[in-house]
């Protein structure tokens, strides 16, 4: 149900599939820890999680566009002859995702469908904040802060949270 981003009342059909012919898929999960070099790791990693999260983002009505480098992407795989793609979960750590381009590839096994009832979200501060920098902050208007935001590097940021009392990294 994470992948989907169900609201409170909506409808989810669930269904367990099962292919009825071996599929060749674009792997695009990254290679465990073992089986790459820390030279290769960040940056593979880096784009593995990317992609991942290009994949898995959720269309906005108002951001048409934000779909169209997947679903150009996909469109390639699918006519380089593969059969769907596999990516990670960029909601539910260690969950994979399957794409598969073609229906008829899949029996179904199981059909469910869904009411949401309830959801629960957990959250984790990463910008700290002391009472000085939130008043000065909130005096902004959202186009003035970004603007001098824009205009600092992570380190300035980083300075100022510093001198605030507080690190970025806490």
């Amino acid at each position: 149900m994470v992948e989907v981003r169900p609201l409170i009342s909506e409808r989810v059909s669930v269904a367990t599939l099962v292919t009825n012919r071996e599929l060749r898929l674009a792997n695009f999960v990254p290679p465990k820890d073992d089986q790459e070099n820390d030279l290769e790791k960040s940056a593979f990693r880096k784009f593995y999680e990317e992609l991942a999260y290009e994949f898995s983002r959720q269309n906005k009505e108002k951001d048409e566009l934000s779909y169209l480098p997947t679903q150009y992407l996909s469109e390639y795989i699918k006519q380089c002859g593969f059969d769907g793609l596999r990516f990670e979960s960029s909601l539910n750590p260690g969950g994979i995702n399957l794409v598969i381009f073609d229906p008829q590839a899949c029996d179904i096994i199981s059909f469910e469908l869904h009411i949401m009832k309830n959801i629960t979200y957990e959250t984790q501060s990463i910008f700290p904040l002391d009472e000085e920098v939130y008043t000065t902050l909130m005096k902004l208007t959202p186009k003035k802060l970004q603007e001098e935001l824009s205009k600092m590097s992570s380190e300035d940021i980083e300075k100022a949270f510093n001198n605030a009392g507080k690190t970025i990294n806490e």
